[in-house]
């Protein structure tokens, strides 16, 4: 996203890693004012991409994709209709396929849709946050039922009086609520470390916070050192080395 042409490009690892020509398999752009937001999801029973639009289009953006060449063919019978107004930002999909979500920057409620084939685009009701400009948006990978997931917001203090208190939202799909968790200074990606753990990048504290997700709530604080700085954003964990 960004300024300028917006794209969606289709990468091939193996490429990229040998660092031979031809990486970009695939490339699908938009000229101002048209564009793409940064959520992105797929739905592997159904090979199709997922992308946020721009503001001005309110709409998730469907793409075809064939996992054999890497080519998309966006597919705007597929798109999913957004209310007037919408920008939105993260979205994700179900275990079972057959809901998203989809955060928004302009607006406070995270918007529940469906991706069922009898009522694909149908909206299945809000989950209000409380304060705009979501930032990551997960499903819980380790609860099968798709009924638990997490928001952050990285521009939403806690507390007027303490900015370096800002939101993580457990969010709860039959009661359309949320639970609101106090992280550090402008929580940006989180992951999902196991069944009970889950860590938070908190980019303006330069920490880590420590979900307890069978207890709700945050149990701990790691400091991530750097002269100037880190700003940890994105995290990735690979478990059978338990490194993080």
């Amino acid at each position: 996203n960004g300024y300028g042409t917006q794209s969606i490009r289709i990468i091939d690892t193996a490429l990229l890693e040998s660092n031979a020509s031809g990486a970009e398999v695939a490339r699908i752009a938009y000229a101002p004012p048209d564009g793409v937001n940064f959520g992105l999801a797929y739905l592997p029973a159904k090979k199709l991409l997922f992308a946020s639009s721009d503001k001005g289009t309110a709409a998730i953006r469907a793409f075809d994709f064939d996992d054999v060449t890497g080519k998309i063919v966006a597919d705007a019978a597929k798109d999913l209709a957004l209310p007037a107004g919408t920008l939105p930002s993260a979205i994700d999909i179900s275990p079972d396929g057959k809901t998203m979500l989809v955060g928004q920057s302009l607006d406070t409620t995270i918007l529940v849709v469906s991706l069922d084939d009898t009522t694909y685009g149908k909206a299945l009701g809000t989950i209000e946050t409380g304060s705009k400009d979501l930032y990551a948006l997960h499903f819980d990978p380790f609860d099968a039922t798709g009924n638990t997931a997490y928001a952050t917001e990285w521009t939403a203090a806690l507390d007027f009086n303490d900015t370096s208190k800002m939101k993580l939202l457990q969010l709860d799909l039959a009661g359309k609520a949320a639970k609101t968790l106090s992280v550090g200074k402008s929580p940006e990606e989180m992951v999902f470390l196991d069944a009970r753990y889950a860590l938070v990048a908190n980019s303006l504290s330069d920490t880590l916070s420590i979900l307890d997700r069978t207890a709700g709530q945050v149990v701990g604080s790691v400091t991530v050192s750097a002269l100037n700085g880190p700003s940890p954003s994105a995290l990735a964990f690979d478990a059978s080395l338990s490194r993080l």
